[in-house]
């Protein structure tokens, strides 16, 4: 990428910053209260509340491309948004290069906003259908008084041509309506990035997307990550689409994180019943590739009435009287993987479990054995 006379993220590049993790989210929680009607000041009762997030930890690290996968209904889009600071959790903290922003306000709320971009899921609805591709991309940059005039055009143009849109001279004057919905969502990624933020949040950004130019997004977040040195939080509901984008992968479960570590190992090993659920979902390519179906049934509860214990539990086919005891916490499986399930706890699985642990580390074997 040529650079351009406005300079935003200089001092931000992978291994020369001193905090080793770029983003730290500790016990981030959100809870909406409910109440009895729109005009009703009161809540339905002690205690009612939709618990969207319920005590979420992890960490980014520069360069680094997190996944988040989960149904709809998970947590996934509201644990966003409270990272780009869009709500503001309950509970919890939120660490940026090791400053809390969890309550940032005015100047420090800019100041975290400059590094961290969202690019979100409908491009229909995130972009001004009043304005040319050139007042939408250049808009932050006016928010935040950074250049001015022809500083604005020439990086409109860079940010334009970088997210494949070229000759940029050819969209700079269009509307909206006069793009096709991947044109769309690039201009949405290109507005996010004019600022040079070092961490993009993407919420499911191919989900509105047609098939056909699925693909050629993906390929740009890739390109992006490895051209721009970006940490890359990525939300979708495809375990296919997290795989191709994302080292690192979290499972997230009505508010919980259910498993997390290396994308390569959460997809091949599935500790949690929920993740071995979700890969059994993929549309199998080979015909003679042979999966066994997904054993779970049913849809994932709402977040107002969360199950005792595991919420997973009445979902899951290994359910067993520990799993309703207590909600398992995510305990390490080796260095830098962690499950949240009592199957892996040291307690005597039952009979089922201890087959599903049998599948597990077969799935390792033949793992190392590939290898």
């Amino acid at each position: 990428m040529n650079k351009t006379n406005i300079n935003i993220n200089t001092n931000i590049k992978s291994g020369t910053i001193a905090e080793p993790s770029l983003l730290r989210v500790d016990s981030l929680t959100k809870w909406f209260p409910l109440r009895r009607g729109l005009l009703a000041g009161r809540k339905k009762g002690p205690g009612a509340y939709i618990r969207a997030v319920d005590g979420v930890s992890f960490e980014v690290k520069p360069g680094q491309s997190l996944g988040l996968a989960g149904e709809s209904g998970s947590g996934k889009t509201v644990t966003a948004e409270m990272l780009a600071r869009l709500q503001s959790p309950t509970a919890g903290t939120i660490h940026f290069l090791g400053e809390d922003v969890t309550t940032a306000r005015s100047r420090d709320l800019m100041r975290f906003r400059r590094q961290v971009q969202m690019v979100f899921q409908n491009p229909y609805d995130c972009l001004n259908e009043r304005w040319r591709v050139y007042d939408i991309v250049r808009e932050p940059l006016i928010i935040h008084r950074l250049g001015h005039g022809n500083e604005h055009l020439d990086t409109c143009k860079e940010m334009l041509t970088v997210v494949g849109l070229q000759p940029a001279e050819h969209y700079l004057y269009r509307y909206p309506h006069e793009l096709s919905g991947g044109e769309r969502q690039r201009v949405a990624i290109a507005r996010a990035l004019v600022l040079r933020p070092a961490l993009l949040i993407a919420d499911e950004p191919t989900t509105m997307l047609d098939v056909s130019v699925r693909a050629g997004v993906l390929n740009l977040f890739r390109k992006l990550q490895q051209d721009l040195d970006l940490s890359i939080l990525f939300i979708s509901h495809e375990f296919s689409t997290i795989s191709y984008i994302c080292d690192t992968t979290a499972i997230m479960y009505l508010g919980k994180i259910m498993e997390i570590g290396p994308t390569s190992q959460v997809f091949s090993h599935r500790y949690h019943p929920y993740s071995d659920a979700l890969a059994a979902s993929l549309p199998v390519v080979n015909a003679e590739d042979k999966r066994p179906p997904a054993r779970i049934s049913g849809e994932i509860p709402g977040a107002a009435s969360i199950p005792r214990g595991c919420r997973f539990a009445p979902r899951c086919p290994y359910q067993a009287p520990a799993c309703t005891a207590e909600e398992p916490p995510l305990l390490p499986v080796d260095s830098s993987h962690r499950v949240a399930c009592v199957i892996w706890s040291g307690e005597t699985p039952s009979s089922e479990q201890r087959a599903f642990q049998e599948n597990v580390l077969r799935r390792q074997d033949e793992e190392g054995g590939a290898a």
